[in-house]
């Protein structure tokens, strides 16, 4: 397993791990996991976004002949 996929996996267990507390901490939880949610959210969506663009940037496809 590589780094991408176990820090994916990652997030989404801290994810998932929200929504249960969310479930079982009943409505007085929720201002506190949706925020932080949100943010692991925002966080990784920004990761995996640079990353994508690093590795698009190092991949030249003028150079490939047909």
């Amino acid at each position: 397993m590589n780094a991408t996929s176990s820090e994916s996996l990652c997030f989404t267990a801290l994810l998932v791990l929200f929504g249960m507390l969310a479930v079982y901490g009943g409505a007085r939880w929720l201002g506190i996991l949706v925020p932080a949610a949100i943010i692991v959210w925002l966080a990784t969506s920004a990761r995996c976004q640079a990353r994508r663009a690093a590795i698009d940037s190092g991949v030249d496809n003028r150079s490939v002949r047909r």
